[in-house]
């Protein structure tokens, strides 16, 4: 297993992400035994007389020492260890970090507590004024059990299903804190409601259920109880009543198989949330189950996260373009793509840092940050040979939520002094189908002002039909999906067809994105389609390699 290398501060940002989960996190140099410091100015400082088996008031390394067997094997470990009567569990995490002295390995250690379970609000639980020790069990708002009633409820239950493998599911919310933001509380608890009833008829009679904070549940049952295709039917049915203007509720679940009876519920609980957060679906209903590298990936989002308001400061964030062509080869437009020159890693593919950026809240600043630079290339193209070349830029459905868009993008152009018509704005059909009245505005707002708007992803809803006839859109964009789909299946490639036959009539241009190979090439022109972007012509390029390619150039500039 590769190691992940980190810098100061990146270790530093994730260990703040993770201390309110954990009563302690820090880091040590298992060869030494030592517990290890980072100042405020970012060196690293080794503790004097202080060793890390300190922790447990013993006086000599600690023989099945969980850093030391960590940095050994280059895996996460994870081990219980007593101090006094106080049992704790120990996650130990081995990493490199480099810093002016240059590179080391050491372990991150997260402990905690065994059975104090995570903290939870005032509101959560009432304490009885006759007695400190004495808490409510019942969350006062659904009527389902709370963090401590779970708890003791989940204990009981596993110390009685010895002969069963159980598993431990943990849902919340998408971006839940938006829906109280943009409507209110009470529509938010409205969701809370629905999220109780769903535990209670999946959870009820097989297992226990409850709600431990804000919008998180958990559930545990047997595995043999468990039913995928019911958790997917029954979260569907709570995403379908709870519709919102332009917000759309996604429900995530986290899974974790309990492999160890014995281990601690918390413990269980911050694994099925691990799986949670490493959803990177933008489905309505997502599922993931727990593996160990979690932890690493969480290590890598903290790293892209950290690292990502430095790449725009340094203008690592670059453009690549990739052609939209006709069937002969013909440029007639591109289409801008974000890639990551890394200084260390080189060109960071959008798969390594899009869905981390989106599920952190960030995407929207990338986006802004895309479109100018999109803007300032047709700025710079004025006046040469690529002035009529049109180029297209993604609106991401979480720009909806965040951005104005007709104002950021007026705002745009007329600051450069752009002509409209040369930047075409692509939304994606999932953020047209979760607020469509909403996006039919919105189209017709920008084609006012003289953009042309594209439909990305077309094909991948339920309601594509529906779409064209209740968006008017310049243009149409079929998904790859889609596209691999029709060479197996005949009832596709009609409805494909038919498709592009409306989308002709509405008089709407219609693009095949994903065109590898010749074939789908012919299928898509046969059936209508005259505009085509994909590896068959071209792979995204830097800018400097797409001029070279499709303008000739002379001493002088573009001709």
């Amino acid at each position: 297993m590769i190691i992940p290398s980190f810098k100061i501060d990146e270790i530093k940002q994730f260990m703040k992400a993770v201390d309110e989960l954990y009563d302690v996190v820090r880091i040590v140099d298992p060869s030494e035994c030592k517990v290890i410091y980072i100042s405020s100015d970012g060196e690293i400082k080794r503790s004097e007389g202080e060793y890390c088996h300190a922790q447990w008031g013993r006086g000599r390394r600690c023989l099945d020492c969980a850093s030391y067997r960590a940095a050994q094997s280059g895996m996460i470990q994870e081990k219980s260890e007593i101090s006094g009567e106080q049992a704790y569990k120990v996650v130990a995490v081995p990493l490199v970090l480099d810093d002016e002295t240059g590179r080391r390995q050491y372990c991150l250690e997260m402990i905690r507590k065994v059975n104090e379970g995570d903290v939870i609000s005032d509101d959560e639980w009432n304490k009885d004024a006759g007695s400190i020790e004495f808490r409510e069990v019942i969350d006062t708002l659904t009527g389902i059990s709370n963090w401590e009633g779970f708890k003791d409820a989940a204990m009981e239950y596993l110390s009685h299903a010895a002969d069963k493998k159980s598993i431990l599911i943990r849902a919340n919310i998408k971006d839940f804190k938006l829906v109280n933001q943009l409507y209110g509380r009470s529509r938010g608890n409205d969701i809370l409601y629905s999220m109780a009833a769903m535990c209670r008829e999946l959870a009820g009679s097989k297992g226990v259920y409850g709600r431990i904070r804000a919008d998180h549940f958990l559930m545990l049952m047997a595995e043999e109880d468990f039913d995928e295709e019911a958790l997917r039917r029954v979260a569907q049915k709570v995403v379908d009543r709870q519709q919102f203007g332009i917000y759309k509720v996604h429900i995530q679940f986290g899974l974790y198989p309990v492999t160890d009876r014995k281990e601690d519920i918390s413990i269980m609980c911050d694994k099925a949330q691990i799986a949670l957060k490493a959803i990177a679906s933008d489905h309505p209903v997502a599922l993931n189950r727990y593996r160990d590298t979690m932890i690493l990936d969480r290590l890598y989002s903290s790293e892209v996260i950290s690292g990502f308001e430095e790449a725009l400061r340094k203008d690592q964030m670059s453009i690549f373009l990739q052609p939209q062509n006709d069937r002969n080869g013909k440029l007639l437009s591109a289409e801008a793509l974000v890639r990551w020159n890394h200084p260390e890693q080189g060109i960071v593919p959008p798969d390594r840092f899009i869905s981390v950026l989106e599920n952190a809240g960030l995407i929207h600043e990338l986006d802004c940050y895309i479109w100018e630079k999109t803007v300032i290339q047709l700025k710079n193209w004025t006046g040469t040979v690529k002035e009529n070349l049109p180029l297209s830029v993604n609106i991401s459905p979480k720009d909806m939520i965040y951005i104005d868009i007709e104002k950021t993008f007026a705002d745009l152009v007329r600051k450069y002094d752009v002509d409209p018509s040369r930047l075409n704005l692509e939304i994606t059909e999932s953020a047209v189908m979760a607020d469509p009245e909403g996006c039919i505005e919105l189209v017709k707002r920008l084609q006012n002002r003289g953009f042309k708007v594209e439909i990305d992803d077309f094909g991948t809803g339920y309601s594509s039909l529906n779409l064209l006839k209740d968006i008017q859109a310049n243009v149409i964009k079929i998904d790859r999906a889609f596209l691999k789909s029709i060479e197996q299946e005949k009832r596709s490639e009609i409805i494909l067809n038919h498709i592009i036959s409306m989308a002709k009539e509405l008089d709407m241009s219609v693009i095949t994105e994903g065109v590898e190979t010749k074939k789908q090439l012919d299928m898509m022109y046969d059936m209508g389609c005259k505009m085509f972007q994909g590896y068959y012509f071209s792979k995204p390029i830097p800018i400097m390699e797409f001029e070279a390619k499709y303008f000739e150039i002379k001493e002088g500039g573009a001709v």
